[in-house]
């Protein structure tokens, strides 16, 4: 079976994605890690156009700035339009960068803090995410995403495959899985 290829920007990032996509998506989908976000743009324009596989590119938009979020996503679906003829394509752009996934329940978040998080620290997760994780976890001498990850739960996860960039991506392997069935069964 031919898979929907997603292609993200570093290591972190498909562990995350690995880590928290339902199991329905995860038999459907390969990652492919650039190391860099132009990098990841090249490699999936490079599959599109020569692998002839679907796409989704997922990256960091490092703003909270509405319209350059806008512009980023436009120049990525241009970017891969170009190459992709009749391939499915879509460009995700992650405000601000993926880890916000992870601060869609409080509960969990406290779990990792050991302690009641403020509205104060929410708010500034929502601006610099990464950064929030690394001070919840403060100083353990496991990996901060590892560490993270270890911990996600049912209730979790459900709330996580909520957001807009796991229902998303949910929606795009699904139509580009039936793409990608055909193609390998013409081939």
């Amino acid at each position: 079976m031919s898979k929907v290829i997603i292609v993200v920007e570093g290591k972190t990032d498909e562990l995350i994605l690995n880590a928290v996509s339902p199991r329905s998506l995860q038999r459907k989908i390969q990652f492919v890690v650039g190391s860099g976000r132009y990098s990841a743009q090249s490699i999936a324009r490079t599959i599109l156009a020569y692998e002839r596989q679907p796409v989704a590119l997922v990256l960091d938009a490092d703003t909270t700035d509405e319209s350059k979020v806008k512009e980023q996503v436009a120049y990525f679906q241009k970017a891969l339009g170009e190459v992709a003829s009749d391939i499915p394509y879509q460009a995700f752009i992650v405000v601000p960068e993926i880890e916000i996934i992870l601060f869609e329940n409080q509960t969990y978040l406290e779990k990792l803090a050991q302690r009641k998080i403020s509205q104060e620290e929410l708010d500034y997760a929502q601006t610099a995410p990464k950064k929030a994780l690394e001070r919840f976890l403060g100083g353990r001498s496991v990996s901060p995403m590892h560490a993270a990850l270890k911990q996600l739960d049912d209730i979790t996860l459900k709330s996580i495959h909520d957001h807009p960039l796991m229902k998303g991506l949910c929606n795009f392997v699904d139509l580009a899985s039936h793409f990608a069935e055909r193609e390998a069964i013409a081939a």
